[in-house]
């Protein structure tokens, strides 16, 4: 969650700024705005969220089923046919205002996570590397904030990333193997393994799931000598 709170601080133009949905300069890559009702979605896997406070509000209902303004199903896991499921006992009431997660318990734990801040590392020669084999050309170094350059390590674009990453779910316009370009940002202070279904260990293990349209980067850092891989693995290691 480090850092996440910076993407809030892009204005919608920058995002709209990288956008190339007919890859019109012919680089092989397409990135997508996402629209989530009517607004530019930044959060989540597949940028489905428009902002922090709705993705707090998903996780507290897709995660441990607790209902909210934002998410007002008394469980959210429940579809309309599973009416035992619905029938359960909840915990809405006044606190809450009506639900089980009140507006201000929302805010307070969005606030919380805005506040987790990071500090990058990395050699100015893993940045060489990074950008020499086409990774910053989706995961950009810096993306123009409302207080000046933010470094996400993201175009907080949609990218169709190959059936190897698949998930075998297609959204509203999203392809299952379409995917908002994951900021890089606290991957050093993060414990969890990587990509959207944690098969990935390493940085190495994520690069090798790379695919579509990321395939050419990957190829290019398959290219380098094991030392200079080694290099941009640290590098990627340490924002």
């Amino acid at each position: 969650l480090a850092g996440r709170g910076l993407i809030a601080t892009v204005p919608d133009a920058a995002i709209l700024s990288h956008a190339d949905p007919l890859d019109g300069n012919g680089d092989g890559i397409s990135g997508v705005v996402r629209l989530v009702n009517g607004k530019i979605g930044r959060f989540g896997w597949k940028a489905d969220h428009a902002s922090l406070q709705e993705q707090v509000a998903t996780a507290f209902a897709m995660d441990i089923g607790l209902s909210s303004k934002h998410s007002p199903a008394q469980f959210a896991d429940c579809t309309d046919q599973q009416r035992e499921c619905r029938n359960n006992p909840d915990g809405n009431d006044e606190l809450g205002d009506g639900f089980e997660i009140s507006e201000t318990v929302i805010d307070l734990v969005s606030r919380y996570v805005a506040s987790l801040g990071t500090e990058r590392a990395g050699s100015a020669t893993g940045l060489v590397l990074f950008e020499k084999t086409g990774c910053a050309a989706c995961h950009l170094p810096t993306i123009r904030g409302i207080n000046g350059p933010v470094g996400l390590f993201s175009d907080l674009l949609i990218h169709d990333m190959g059936t190897g990453l698949s998930d075998g779910f297609a959204q509203a316009g999203i392809l299952a193997s379409e995917w908002r370009t994951a900021p890089l940002i606290g991957i050093s202070t993060s414990k969890s393994r990587l990509l959207h279904d944690g098969r990935a260990e390493t940085v190495r293990d994520s690069i090798h799931w790379h695919g579509g349209e990321a395939l050419k980067s990957k190829d290019s850092f398959l290219a380098l000598s094991a030392e200079d891989q080694h290099v941009l693995l640290d590098f990627v290691g340490g924002l």
